[in-house]
């Protein structure tokens, strides 16, 4: 998932400013420690964008061979 992320985000100059701009605002990450639960809950585009990749390109696992 993150290989797909990276080359997305690498083909989309937009989303990838606004994505940076979401994880640089410092109300969200306090400081450069490791986030914590709570300040993942906020960043509402890096959870759009983390469910965009998996819908583009779902797992493998969730292939259904009849």
């Amino acid at each position: 998932l993150i290989a797909w992320i990276i080359w997305l985000l690498s083909q989309h100059d937009d989303v990838r400013e606004k994505l940076l701009t979401e994880i640089q605002n410092p109300k969200i990450w306090a400081n450069s420690s490791t986030p914590t639960y709570d300040q993942l809950q906020q960043c509402s585009y890096l959870d759009a964008v983390l469910k965009e990749a998996l819908r583009l390109y779902p797992p493998a696992g969730s292939a259904r061979y009849t």
